[in-house]
């Protein structure tokens, strides 16, 4: 079979295998887009509708008097409400917003899927190949809750994926710095990549983005005041980190955010779909607080966790330092911070779109049977539903509950192994593909 006739077979086998995940998951996704609420997106319209008017974004409101859902708290620095405030000044209705956002959602995960292959092939991606990898991420359950709960973390995984490609293959440091701060200022923990060009002594790419950190927050203080900035910083954002809630009343006295209903109000508006949208206690956990949490004892729990995630971090510094391809550095300090966040839920592992396929196709190229068992293990154990696990006590039940406490380990232990049985050097890689490419 010649080359063009072997691609057009790929092409089709891999445009039928994307057509039927459409096919499969589309009442779902119709239902998330038209007719779900979207829990986390009211955060983020509630607190841009409310900063647009002058208020503060982190104060109690209920959003539109909806009496089924509350939304959940903003958590997120200020400038992130400023660029929400959009909703505000376009006067969008909140699920005209929602919609909106998702099918930016929809972009992004095509986006993504694109620079996850460009990154890991370093050549032009093929229509098979993204067609691919999408029809096994459209049938994943962390990407269904991120469409379901409208949520922020595609955003920031295209963001960190396209600083990665500017970076690295067109050389342009101050972009990469730009674009990652961007990312950072989206969701803090991401700000930990800095320690990537900081190791490899790229001050251009550091002082891009600290820059523009600045500048945001500079923003941020001429649009809100220097008040709203700096509660955020010096009492919200610590008590964030040290109970994972805003305070239950501010400095001034003023009550903060909204208390999350009781189960009961939490009632889905079809019922067809309730058992997929179940989300389970273990599933609002970091990887490794709720194994801790288990068998020590709340009072003493961040102390423990705090010593931990140092040691964990120690361990990444050393092995990012032994690291010479900077795509395994760069999945090993995102495999580190969704470890490290008290806050990873299920919609969070949507970046296993990166951070498993990268790894998995490096494996199979080099036959490092390892990595690409442990890749495969993870994309199972993250993409199980909860319907499918059930709720019984045996074994087998509470160990599938605690797949993401192990989905996380193994993530880490992935991109430890991975670093020595893949590494080499990522700029000889470049120069020989551009050589090839040449030739070609």
């Amino acid at each position: 079979m010649s080359l063009r006739n072997k691609n057009l077979v790929l092409n089709i086998l891999s445009l039928s295998l994307l057509l039927g995940s459409i096919v499969i998951t589309l009442p779902l996704y119709r239902h998330y887009l038209l007719v779900h609420y979207g829990l986390d997106f009211s955060s983020y319209y509630n607190a841009g509708q409310m900063v647009a008017v002058g208020k503060n974004p982190y104060y109690r409101n209920y959003l539109l008097n909806d009496q089924l859902l509350f939304h959940t708290h903003y958590m997120y620095p200020p400038i992130v409400a400023d660029i929400f405030s959009i909703v505000h000044w376009l006067n969008l209705s909140y699920f005209r917003a929602k919609a909106i956002w998702q099918m930016l959602i929809t972009l992004l995960l095509v986006a993504t899927t694109y620079l996850t292959l460009l990154i890991t092939l370093q050549k032009k991606v093929k229509f098979w190949q993204i067609s691919i990898l999408l029809a096994c991420s459209i049938v994943s359950y962390p990407i269904m809750m991120e469409f379901e709960r409208a949520q922020i973390n595609f955003l920031t995984l295209f963001l960190i994926l396209l600083s990665f490609y500017l970076w690295q293959y067109k050389k342009n440091q101050t972009a990469s710095g730009i674009i990652l701060a961007l990312a950072g200022i989206l969701k803090l923990p991401v700000l930990l990549i800095f320690i990537l060009p900081l190791i490899k002594r790229d001050y251009k790419f550091v002082a891009a983005g600290v820059m523009t950190f600045l500048l945001l927050i500079s923003g941020s203080i001429l649009i809100n005041g220097k008040h709203l900035e700096y509660r955020y910083w010096t009492n919200y954002l610590p008590e964030i980190s040290k109970n994972y809630l805003l305070p239950a009343t501010d400095q001034d006295g003023n009550t903060m955010g909204i208390p999350q209903p009781e189960k009961n109000v939490f009632v889905w508006q079809n019922k067809k779909y309730e058992a997929m949208e179940y989300f389970a206690s273990y599933q609002g956990s970091a990887f490794f607080y709720q194994p801790i949490k288990n068998v020590i004892k709340p009072k003493n729990i961040n102390q423990v966790a705090a010593i931990v995630y140092l040691i964990l971090i120690s361990i990444t510094f050393w092995l990012i330092k032994k690291g010479k391809d900077l795509r395994l550095t760069l999945g090993l300090i995102m495999s580190t911070i969704l470890a490290v966040h008290p806050m990873t839920w299920t919609m969070n592992y949507c970046w296993l779109v990166f951070l498993a396929t990268m790894p998995l196709i490096l494996s199979i190229q080099k036959r490092k049977w390892l990595v690409t068992i442990l890749s495969a293990i993870i994309v199972i154990l993250a993409s199980l539903p909860e319907y499918l696990i059930g709720k019984s006590s045996t074994i087998i039940s509470t160990l599938l509950l605690q797949r993401y406490s192990i989905s996380g380990i193994l993530l880490l232990v992935l991109y430890s192994i991975a670093v020595f049985q893949l590494n080499f050097d990522l700029k000889t890689a470049i120069i020989t593909a551009d050589k090839q490419r040449n030739k070609t």
